[in-house]
């Protein structure tokens, strides 16, 4: 801190000057005039000698040390202010700056940490333990969380390894009812030769006659021919059963038999199925109708559909996988028509428009004799 006068001093302080000289003189410091400088250490020294006369307690060290000092500055300036405006005059604002600074003696810091200290380690070590306490916490929570998942998992897997056993002792159920099953329908050549020659080889036996019987002579009046089976009856006979008649049906499969009488239709019979099935019932056709389809110059999606007894669907469907958009009633041209015939197996004709004209004329019959005319001459201009 720089020196000051006595003065200025006694300004700071707003104490008269005669009496911090008479201060000054007393704290044994020799001053005459108001304008001699004063130092730092004489101002400690006035400030200690003015506290021990107040009846302050002296402290061990330099009692007259100050703990914290406090400094105050002001500082006053002049600021010229342009009012903006033409012809209007400036004007000079003071400024004032006020500063203010403490200074803290550091043994004082030193003094409030080490009474400080003891509440903090107190409070890092309750921190420390609530910390410690809960990493414990956690620890067992993700222990705990450990065993459950690994005893979800060994449950998972001894489920899962049930599950796949019970399904192997299925599958080989399975297979090995279907292995039975087709060793029971197994047919043996030599077999079907003798129950296909037996009904002809045997001579018929004389049976009562029953319902059945009479039925079929019935059948027979009404000009219905009366069909011999190759099926034997229980006892091993060669006796031909007589026709059954449902709704007016010649004949009905194993499975109509069976649907009309409310019985099961037996599991390992396939050669009397086959039989039954193949000798009366209806098979439809395995190989595909090829058709002639007449196409002209132009034809509808809908005709040409109906040429070829398919669904016009089925057509627009085949334009599509072509390239050619198109609706059942549009008209596409004979080139196209024509791939689509040859894509769906059909033959494709061309029809030529004049086949009706032909037809007529060669039906015409001419009446009358033929007769020149003269020339019909046409003169222009």
């Amino acid at each position: 801190m720089s020196d000051v006068t006595i003065k200025q001093l006694a300004t700071v302080l707003a104490t008269p000057v005669d009496k911090l000289l008479a201060q000054l003189e007393e704290a044994g410091m020799k001053f005459s005039d108001p304008e001699q400088s004063i130092s730092s250490k004489e101002k400690v020294k006035l400030l200690g000698f003015l506290r021990r006369n107040h009846g302050k307690r002296e402290t061990a060290g330099d009692d007259s040390a100050p703990k914290q000092v406090t400094l105050k500055r002001r500082t006053v300036s002049e600021l010229t202010v342009n009012p903006g405006q033409r012809g209007a005059a400036t004007k000079t604002v003071n400024v004032e700056v006020r500063q203010k600074r403490t200074y803290v003696k550091r043994s004082v810091v030193e003094d409030q940490g080490k009474v400080l200290d003891p509440e903090r380690e107190d409070a890092l070590r309750k921190l420390e333990e609530s910390q410690a306490k809960r990493d414990a916490e956690e620890q067992a929570r993700l222990e705990t969380e450990r065993r459950r998942q690994e005893e979800e998992a060994r449950q998972k897997a001894a489920e899962e390894a049930r599950l796949k056993a019970e399904e192997e002792a299925r599958a080989a159920a399975a297979a090995a009812e279907a292995k039975a099953k087709k060793q029971d329908e197994v047919i043996d050549p030599a077999a079907l030769v003798a129950e296909t020659v037996a009904p002809v080889a045997e001579a018929p036996v004389e049976r009562p006659r029953r319902s059945d019987d009479r039925a079929g002579e019935a059948a027979g009046r009404h000009g219905k021919p009366k069909h011999a089976s190759g099926h034997r009856g229980r006892d091993g006979d060669g006796a031909t059963p007589s026709k059954k008649y449902f709704g007016n049906e010649l004949h009905l499969s194993q499975e109509g038999s069976a649907r009309r009488t409310g019985r099961k239709k037996p599991r390992a019979r396939p050669l009397e199925q086959s039989r039954s099935s193949g000798a009366h019932g209806f098979s439809r056709p395995s190989a595909p109708v090829v058709r002639e389809v007449q196409i002209g110059e132009t034809i509808s999606v809908a005709d040409l559909a109906q040429r070829m007894a398919v669904k016009g669907a089925e057509v627009v469907k085949a334009l599509f996988k072509m390239g050619v958009m198109a609706t059942i009633n549009q008209v596409i041209d004979h080139d196209t028509a024509q791939l689509v015939v040859e894509e769906m197996g059909h033959t494709a004709v061309k029809a030529a428009e004049t086949d009706a004209e032909v037809s007529l004329l060669a039906h015409a019959e001419v009446n009358g004799e033929a007769v020149a005319r003269p020339p019909v001459v046409t003169i222009m201009g």
